[in-house]
């Protein structure tokens, strides 16, 4: 049977508690697709849905044409349904083939007799999943032969899709690619499509699945190595960082501030930098003692807005030429772009960016799940004081030279230009996206000798152009 699975803007909730919120995604058969998150990501509740266990407050579930609400019925006729190991009862002494029975006598009416037939069938799906014993019970079994009488009882009703319940929970990891390469011969040999949630990617990433990553909303769907990069994992945390340039303005403006002062020439550029880290470990460390991030954020930014409004006074009432000064950090030099300039940008790529892909690994499982990657033994604050603290460096340069206002375009474009013109993004589209808007810009302001942040403004505005025509041809 070809078709696809579908959702639609699905969004539930527990009483108040999100679970999915505006969950899209299609996959057409065949598929061999894991959806993998943290706990929490609302893994469980997405089959469910899609079951019609239970019905979404919005949107909704499409199962080879089927709407898991209204045709629940036909929709659980073409699935197979593995639940998790956790979720059995061992108390109950049942039998693997009784077990397995429950597949195929769920469509009898009682009592419910296991015929000659039945018992030939369960004879074949356990040689399928290589289990010799069917008399066994099903609380002596091992954990991997526990998750294979499961497969087992799905197999019987010969489903077109097996929708499976985290099936690598409490396995070693030889028995966890055992399980996917099982699940692989079936989806091959049968033409079964599976589709399966987990919290980790390694027992099937030689099998080349689908993978949808997950955690409330569709982060990024595709296969492995193009999912799993960091712009996708890290979204939440590339936005905080443009929050830096609110402590980047306020670091400048104090700056001058203390040169007025102190009469000494403080770089404004390193107060700016050490400022702009300095509040960014605060709301690190806020995230890490459990606030949330909004709120980590925004105390960040009113702080940094405070420095700036009492310092821009203090500055302003004690030297006529401070407002001056602090308006070339906001709007950018009004200097032609020099040699110093374009030096000033390499180092920032030549430091920056090879630091960040050295330490993206750690990102990705820190940002995907940061319970998880503790687990792991993983220094989570250390990381992302790390990141941050990168990124106010790049930012602090930028802005130095072009202002805080177009040193936003320059971090925000890069991004929503790879969106655009690769359909999974790309980190090397938008690194090249990013440095590619500054040179240009940088080369064009010095041609015709008008300043950097104007040169960097136009190309920035030619690009925004493009991607608005580009979409409406799309």
């Amino acid at each position: 049977m070809q078709g696809s699975v579908e959702a639609h803007g699905v969004t539930f909730r527990f009483g108040e508690k999100l679970a999915l919120e505006d969950v899209s995604f299609k996959i057409s058969s065949p598929f061999y697709c894991v959806v993998m998150g943290p706990n929490g990501a609302g893994k469980t509740t997405l089959l469910k849905i899609m079951l019609g266990l239970l019905k979404p407050q919005e949107g909704w579930v499409r199962v080879y044409g089927y709407d898991s609400v209204r045709d629940s019925r036909h929709v659980r006729e073409l699935a197979g349904y593995v639940p998790q190991v956790v979720n059995i009862d061992q108390r109950v002494p049942i039998t693997v083939e009784e077990l397995v029975a429950m597949g195929a006598l769920s469509k009898t009416i009682p009592p419910r007799i296991i015929t000659r037939g039945i018992r030939d069938r369960i004879r074949e799906v356990l040689e399928l999943v290589e289990i010799d014993d069917p008399s066994a019970l099903f609380t002596e079994l091992s954990g991997g032969l526990r998750q294979r009488a499961l497969i087992a009882r799905a197999l019987i009703k010969n489903p077109k899709l097996l929708l499976l319940d985290e099936p690598f929970s409490m396995l070693d990891f030889d028995m966890k690619c055992q399980i996917a390469e099982l699940l692989y011969q079936l989806h091959k040999k049968f033409e079964i499509d599976i589709f399966l949630v987990a919290h980790e990617l390694s027992p099937c990433i030689e099998l080349e699945p689908t993978v949808i990553l997950l955690n409330k909303r569709v982060y990024a769907i595709g296969r492995a190595e193009e999912v799993l990069r960091l712009e996708n994992l890290t979204s939440r945390s590339i936005m905080f960082a443009l929050t830096m340039l609110h402590s980047i303005l306020g670091g400048a403006i104090l700056g001058i501030y203390l040169n007025i002062v102190l009469g000494m020439s403080i770089p404004v550029p390193v107060i700016a930098t050490l400022t702009a880290i300095g509040l960014s470990i605060l709301a690190a460390e806020l995230i890490e003692r459990g606030f949330a991030e909004d709120v980590a954020i925004a105390l960040s930014v009113s702080i940094a807005t405070t420095i700036t409004i009492v310092f821009s006074f203090l500055a302003a009432y004690l030297s006529s030429t401070a407002i001056a000064e602090a308006w070339l950090y906001i709007a950018g030099t009004s200097a032609i772009a020099t040699i110093d300039d374009f030096s000033r940008i390499l180092t920032a790529s030549i430091v920056v960016i090879p630091l960040i892909h050295t330490i993206s690994r750690e990102l990705k499982y820190i940002a995907f799940d940061e319970d998880g990657a503790k687990a792991l033994g993983l220094s989570v604050r250390f990381y992302r004081y790390l990141f941050y603290s990168l990124i106010a460096l790049a930012a602090s340069i930028l802005s130095s030279t072009i202002g805080v206002l177009v040193t936003h375009v320059i971090m925000a474009v890069p991004g929503a230009v790879a969106l655009r013109f690769s359909k999974r993004g790309s980190s090397s589209i938008s690194y090249l996206t990013a440095i590619g808007l500054m040179v240009a810009g940088y080369f064009f302001a010095r041609l015709i000798n008008i300043p950097p942040s104007g040169g960097v403004g136009i190309f920035s505005a030619i690009l925004i152009l493009i991607m608005m025509a580009w979409r409406r041809r799309a």
